[in-house]
């Protein structure tokens, strides 16, 4: 046997010849795998494991352990594997078309992946075999398990393409609950704060030029020139996300949980596409929000409300709310709109303590513009804001 001979004594060897009439074999050795190895022997799986299908489980046993797989791998040989399956006698010899099957699934393993080693054995024909086998060594060097545990971290390390504007927009994750429970509705001055202060820190941490806020939704405008995070999508969503939440939760006193997403453009005219864009959304949600609330308020169900609002339109909307007295064109632009944020530049007299000479300083501050023009004029707004901040 290949242990016997090349590995030596000592193994504790875990093979599905041992117990061909178990109902699930692959579970039934991944058992004795683990139990093995949580006593702290050392292991040989000594199966057909032509696939990583069958091996990953096992490696994935070993470092849960704790220890390190050695996997060898015997280069095919079918003419020689047929000739001495033939030789085999009763339930011991396999079906020539299984040999074939087997053959045709088998997979070399690649070298180097992760902290597994794989090692080729050109052994006897005794030992030799079309597929790879494992041992396990329980005792490790702690170096090498902490490298076995990054080796099972997922990091796709996706980048925002170089030259490319980034919006990072970040959404409210169950804030209908949350909103509905301890703020007032439709709409909460309190809320628009708080989201204001999350919007804030995120313009701020992330370098960006320009940002629209409505409802529990932040956009931000990083431009092409950042090189934050190394442009890297999965900290740029998960910091932006972990900003916001933190910020909102200390605001107003209440776990507040975001969500964030990734949108790229190839010039200036792009964002300002996106950015009417979810004006146009904002003002779509805020109508349909004062409708549905109008008619809780006045004491029916919600699902009563959604029943009468189904297939309501932009006129038909405005005339029930117009019934109830209420005139949507004069509700807060803030309401409608959203609320846009960009860096102004002002000049702030000033004495140099040097020379004792008058001086003007420039201060660079984040304003805050709840009176959103709409349509060409946002969209003007939008560009001269870029064009502020130097990015043209």
């Amino acid at each position: 046997m290949f242990c016997r001979d090349v590995l030596g004594a000592g193994y504790v060897v875990v093979s599905k010849d041992h117990f061909p009439n178990a109902r699930n074999r692959q579970r039934r050795q991944l058992q004795l795998t683990a139990a093995a190895l949580a006593a702290g022997r050392d292991v040989v799986v000594d199966n057909t494991n032509p696939s990583p299908v069958e091996w990953e489980p096992l490696i994935a046993a070993a470092r849960s352990a704790g220890a390190q797989a050695v996997a060898y791998w015997f280069p095919p040989d079918l003419p020689a594997s047929l000739q001495r399956n033939a030789l085999r006698t009763g339930r011991s010899q396999v079906p020539a078309v299984g040999v074939r099957a087997t053959m045709a699934l088998l997979r070399r393993p690649a070298p180097g992946k992760g902290s597994t080693k794989w090692r080729p054995f050109g052994g006897t024909a005794r030992a030799a075999s079309t597929l790879p086998r494992w041992t396990w060594r329980t005792r490790v060097d702690a170096n090498e398990f902490a490298a076995s545990q990054r080796d099972r971290e997922w990091f796709h390390a996706l980048t925002v393409p170089p030259g490319m504007w980034t919006v990072i927009r970040v959404d409210g994750r169950g804030f209908s609950r949350l909103t509905e429970e301890h703020f007032t509705k439709p709409f909460d001055e309190r809320m628009r704060q708080h989201m204001l202060a999350a919007a804030t820190a995120l313009m701020t941490e992330f370098g960006a030029v320009f940002g629209a806020t409505h409802s529990d939704e932040i956009s931000i405008a990083v431009p092409p020139g950042s090189g934050l995070f190394g442009r890297v999508q999965e900290k740029l969503v998960s910091v932006s996300a972990g900003v916001c939440s933190a910020v909102f939760t200390s605001a107003a006193g209440l776990p507040g949980h975001f969500d964030a997403r990734i949108w790229i453009g190839a010039s200036a005219e792009d964002v300002t596409d996106y950015f009417s864009w979810r004006q146009a959304d904002a003002a779509r949600s805020a109508l349909n929000m004062w409708c549905h609330w109008t008619l809780r308020h006045a004491g029916e169900t919600a699902r009563q409300v959604t029943a009468a609002l189904s297939g309501a339109g932009t006129s038909q909307q405005n005339e029930l709310l117009f019934q109830h007295g209420i005139n949507f064109n004069e509700i807060p632009a803030w309401q409608r709109r959203g609320t846009g944020l960009y860096w102004q530049s002002s000049e702030k007299p000033g004495l140099d303590p040097r020379t004792g000479q008058a001086t003007t300083a420039i201060r660079r501050s984040l304003h805050i513009e709840d009176q959103l023009p709409v349509k060409d004029d946002y969209r003007a707004l939008i560009a001269a804001a870029i064009i502020g901040a130097g990015q043209v």
